[in-house]
């Protein structure tokens, strides 16, 4: 689902929150930890919004932004105790401010935000963040350790989802839906049989 969005705006917004988040954190700790952080995290809070709403249909990234904004927290409280120059300026993390402010609030507003799918992401995120970013300040993440991180967080999403096969089968629901459609037409004609004989009024 992170892959779906459900309207322009909506990826318009993630698009630039996105892009200014990969300016900064992408040359920190680079490409390949930044996508795995945002690829694991979308995945995670796309299963834990499958677990909570089995029967909604949703879109977006939202769960792997916030698993970004949870990897730039990491990374800037690590930046902040080494104090070393490489550490993300805080000019840069103000300017991400209003970026922030109007994700979330497009979010709400389109009926994005789940919360907890978001904050699964955001865990994730940092969780990765703790994972990779450390030592940060002296070299970039090594692949092995990230393929290591991905590894283990595509063997725990492989575990969450086993249990949730067959969650999304509608027919259950469609059946009922039927019955209750059946159900309430032969009251309402019901309804309309007694008003044309003068029953009932309108």
């Amino acid at each position: 689902s992170m892959f779906v969005h459900d309207g322009f705006l909506y990826l318009a917004v993630n698009v630039v929150c996105l892009a200014q988040l990969g300016f900064i954190l992408e040359r920190l700790v680079g490409p390949v930890a930044f996508v795995s952080a945002y690829m694991a995290s979308g995945v995670c809070a796309s299963i834990s919004s499958l677990a909570i709403y089995p029967l909604a249909v949703s879109g977006g990234a939202s769960g792997g932004i916030f698993g970004i904004f949870g990897l730039l927290l990491a990374a800037s409280i690590w930046g902040m105790r080494s104090s070393s120059n490489v550490a993300i300026p805080l000019a840069a993390l103000k300017r991400l401010g209003p970026t922030a402010g109007v994700f979330i609030l497009c979010n709400m507003a389109g009926g994005g935000l789940e919360t907890l799918p978001e904050v699964v992401g955001l865990l994730v995120g940092l969780v990765y963040g703790v994972t990779l970013t450390r030592g940060i300040v002296d070299r970039k993440p090594a692949i092995r350790r990230v393929a290591t991180v991905m590894t283990a967080t595509l063997l725990i999403v492989a575990a969450l989802a086993v249990p949730l096969r067959g969650i999304d089968d509608v027919r259950p629901e469609l059946d009922r839906l039927v019955s209750e459609e059946d159900q309430t037409s032969r009251v309402y004609e019901t309804a309309v049989a007694r008003l044309r004989k003068g029953l009932m009024s309108a």
